[in-house]
C-alpha cells in the first residue's frame, strides 16, 4: 500500500551547489568554485559547507579543524560569492583536504539526495568515484564516499546520483546535524589527513571536469515504488539526458 501522505513536502531542492574541482591549474589556484542557497518550502532547508584550507608539508590540510566549516558560498550584495577555498602552487601527488558536507537546517524527517557531476563511478561496493575524463588534458581525482552515502543511479545526467542511507527510508535530521560527502583518509608515511591525491603524472597544463555538488530534501517518513525517482526529474535536471 502507498503511503503518499506522509510526504508533506514533495520535492524541495533548497540547494544548488558547485563545488567545483577546477578545470584548470590557475583556476585551482584561485578558487573551487560557487555554492548558492536559493529557496527553501515550508520547514524543509539545507545547506551546503566546506572546510577553509592551508598548505602544508604534504599539500592541503583542514584549516578549520575537526566539526567545524568557515568557509561562505553565499552571494554579496553584487551577487559575487563572498569566499571561496583556494588551492595555490600545487603540484602533482600532493595530498587535498576538500569536503562538501550537508547540513540539514532545521530538525526534520526527511531523505537527502545528492547528485556529483561530472563524475563516475569506479568501484560502487567501496562507494569510489572519480572525475571524468572527457578532453586530452584531463586527469581523474579519485573520492570515496562516506559510509552513510548509497549510490541510486550511476548514470546521471553525466553523473550520479546518491541517497543518504538509501532504500527510502526517510531518517530524523537534528539541526545541525553535519553529513560529509567525501571520506577522511589519512598517509601513515606522511601523516596527511585527505579526500584526494592529486594524481603523479599532473603537469602545469592538466586540467580537470568541474565536480559539482547539488542537494535536495525531500521532507516524509518513507518514499515508495520509485517516488523518490519521479521527485527528482520533477524538481531537477539531474536525470534529463
Amino acid at each position: 500500500m502507498k503511503k503518499r501522505n506522509l510526504i508533506k513536502v514533495l520535492g524541495a531542492m533548497v540547494v544548488l551547489a558547485a563545488i567545483g574541482v577546477g578545470s584548470t591549474l590557475a583556476y585551482l589556484s584561485d578558487r573551487t568554485g560557487t555554492l548558492h542557497n536559493t529557496f527553501s518550502i515550508g520547514d524543509v532547508s539545507i545547506a551546503l559547507k566546506e572546510s577553509a584550507v592551508e598548505s602544508c608539508e604534504w599539500g592541503f590540510k583542514d584549516k578549520d579543524g575537526a566539526n567545524t566549516w568557515t568557509v561562505d558560498f553565499s552571494q554579496g550584495e553584487n551577487g559575487i560569492i563572498k569566499d571561496g577555498v583556494k588551492y595555490e602552487g600545487i603540484v602533482a601527488g600532493e595530498y587535498i583536504y576538500k569536503d562538501p558536507t550537508v547540513f540539514p537546517v532545521a530538525s526534520v524527517h526527511a531523505c537527502i539526495y545528492v547528485h556529483l557531476g561530472n563524475c563516475e563511478v569506479v568501484d560502487e561496493q567501496n562507494g569510489i568515484i572519480r572525475t571524468k575524463v572527457i578532453d586530452a588534458t584531463d586527469k581523474s581525482l579519485e573520492f570515496k564516499l562516506c559510509d552513510n552515502w548509497y549510490i541510486i543511479n550511476k548514470n546521471a545526467n553525466g553523473g550520479i546520483i546518491i541517497e543518504d542511507f538509501g532504500g527510502g527510508w526517510g531518517e530524523y535530521y537534528d539541526q545541525g546535524t553535519s553529513m560529509a560527502i567525501f571520506k577522511e583518509l589519512k598517509d601513515d608515511a606522511t601523516g596527511a589527513v585527505y579526500t584526494t591525491k592529486l594524481p603523479d603524472n599532473f603537469e602545469e597544463d592538466s586540467t580537470f571536469q568541474d565536480l559539482t555538488v547539488q542537494a535536495m530534501i525531500i521532507q516524509g517518513e518513507h518514499i515508495y515504488n520509485n517516488e523518490d525517482i519521479a521527485l527528482i526529474k520533477a524538481n531537477t535536471d539531474w536525470l534529463n539526458d
